[in-house]
Order: structure tokens, then sequence, then C-alpha cells
């Protein structure tokens, strides 16, 4: 599942993940349609998370699947330094801009990584 409020970086990830062997099985331009999302359907494995987002942000976000997924792998994509306190939350953070190249492994790395 991919969340961002930017409508061209979803057409990006809607193209890079099929190309790549992933299916993406839901988006959201928001955190709380996200969230909706979430508590409903249990097929998500890996959440890619803008940071920065209208009406929830990513970390917020993250925070709320911790409690009612707490399996689901989280990737945050961000143009700030996360503090380690947030972080904790997280599989993986990538730093805007993050290249196809960068989100592909990121996705690879915590998908193999069953420690949550």
């Amino acid at each position: 599942m991919c969340v961002d409020d930017d409508k061209e970086i979803m057409a990006i990830y809607a193209t890079i993940f099929p190309r790549n062997g992933f299916t993406l099985s839901h988006t959201a331009y928001d955190g709380e349609v996200a969230s909706q999302i979430i508590e409903r359907a249990d097929d998500t494995d890996v959440l890619i998370l803008d940071e920065r987002m209208p009406k929830m942000s990513g970390i917020d976000l993250a925070k709320r699947v911790r409690m009612i997924r707490p399996n689901i792998k989280i990737v945050l994509v961000s143009g700030r330094d996360i503090p380690l306190s947030e972080s904790n939350l997280l599989d993986e953070v990538l730093t805007k801009p993050a290249s196809t190249r960068e989100l592909v492994a990121a996705i690879c790395k915590v998908a193999k990584n069953d420690s949550r």
C-alpha cells in the first residue's frame, strides 16, 4: 500500500511497483483514509508513506498502524531527518528524493525481514 498526497508520486508508484514484481493492493492520498483501509483490509504487507500529508502525518499513521496491524512493514519517505523516537516505529526511512532503485531495495529489504 502507498500513501502520498502527491498524485504524480502515486502515479510513479503505480508504474514502478508492477514492473518490479510488487502488487499495489491499495492507495490513499491522506493518512486518515489509509488508516480506514488498513483497519478493514488485511492484505497489506508493506506500507510506503510520505511523511508530510494533510489530515494525518506519516508518523501519526505509523503509530496507528503499529497499534492495529503491528506486523505491517513501514517505509517512510521524508524530506527531513526523523528523530530516533519516531524512527523506532519504522522499518526503513528513505530521504527525498528517493530513486526507484532505493525504493525497490527498501521494499525488498523490509519484506525479507520478518522481525516484527
